[in-house]
Formats: structure tokens, sequence, C-alpha cells
């Protein structure tokens, strides 16, 4: 099977840059715009902070549970395109999930790995954390039992039912994603990874199909 490094996308990355040609302006022109929206939203952000205003909707899975919900948080939602829901969970079976999680790294040797790793592997670079926090794990029992439970669906079919959708996307049918294992420590406030940007090089922009989206 061949890896990313046996694959020489020279050729195309050059023919993409100059099917671009053309539309430069127009690209500079639409890059601007997004700058200077999001210059916007960062000084709307630094302004609510600075008067403890809170920069991310929060409300209780119990609210989504009952349908109660108001309008006001709907829109803040769809504004920030984020929010911290609370209590999808009870307490003491989240506790449960982590100590059982940190029981299985640590009886298959993941904490060793994973700080040997570190050094390695940029993605983990610039780890500020003492401990690792990030492990390349997705099947364990903790993380299927909090992807297949039906509060999650639950949540999880509201905040997609908040935006418009057509053809063939439904919003109550989950697909589930494998992601790895985050596990942090409480109190932790260590931001555990550095600033990155997932797939988003040139490589990816080659695909017509891609391209078409965006």
């Amino acid at each position: 099977m061949a890896t990313t490094a046996d694959v020489d996308v020279r050729d195309q990355i050059v023919a993409f840059k100059r099917a671009l040609a053309p539309n430069r302006e127009g690209l500079k022109r639409a890059f601007a715009e997004v700058k200077d929206h999001v210059n916007h939203a960062a000084d709307r952000i630094r302004r609510d902070a600075a008067a403890g205003r809170p920069v991310v909707p929060e409300l209780d899975y119990h609210s989504i549970r009952d349908g109660e919900v108001p309008e006001t948080v709907r829109q803040s939602i769809r504004s920030t395109g984020c929010a911290v829901i609370r209590g999808v969970f009870p307490a003491d079976l989240a506790s449960n999930w982590f100590a059982d999680l940190g029981e299985y790294l640590e009886t298959n040797g993941y904490e060793e790995r994973e700080v040997e790793k570190r050094s390695l592997d940029k993605y983990f670079a610039g780890l500020k954390a003492a401990k690792p926090q990030i492990f390349n794990v997705y099947w364990s029992r903790p993380q299927v039992m909090a992807r297949q439970d039906a509060r999650l669906a639950e949540t999880r079919a509201f905040l997609d039912r908040l935006w418009k959708y057509e053809g063939v996307f439904n919003p109550d049918l989950q697909c589930t994603y494998a992601d790895r294992a985050r596990r942090r420590q409480p109190g932790d406030k260590t931001l555990g990874l550095s600033p990155h940007m997932d797939a988003g090089t040139v490589e990816r922009w080659t695909a017509p199909g891609y391209q078409k989206v965006y």
C-alpha cells in the first residue's frame, strides 16, 4: 500500500495553481472580505469577554430533552457555531468512563508510549501538559458506550436541526465518528495541543470535489 510520502502531487499542485491564476484578484477580494469578517467577530468576542458576557452559549441537556431551548439560545448557537451542553451524561457515569479509560490506557501501555511519541510526532509536539492527553485509541469500551448512547444521539440531532438541510442528509441519523481518546485530569487548564490546521493543505484543494464544496 502506498503511503502519503510515496505519492508525488507536485504536478497536480502546479496545475491547480495555474488554474487559479485567472481568478487571482477575485480570490484576493474574497480573502479580504473573510478576514474583515473574522476581525469584527474577534473584536466582538473580546468585548463580550471583557464585559463578563458568555462567549460560547451554554445550555442543559434537559432543556433539549424537554423541548424547552429558547429561540435566543438557538440563534446564539447558529451565530457562534458551537455550544457547551451540560448534563448529557450523569457525573457518576462520566467519572466511571474516565476511570475505565484510564485503566485501559495504563494496562495497555499507552501512557508510556504516547509520552515517547510526543517528542517525535509533530501533532503532539506542542503539548503543554506534563502527561499526554490525546491517545491513538478509538474503540475502547467507554468511547463506544458514549458514542452509542441515546442521549448523545438526541443532543447531536438537536444541533443538526438548527441548520438548513436538504437531500440525503438526515439530522436524526447519526454516523459514528471514531475520534481519538482525549483524557484530561480534573482542574487541568493546559491547552494540550499547539495551534494547527486539520487537512487544510494545498494537496486537499487539488481535488475537484473539494473545490466545488468551497
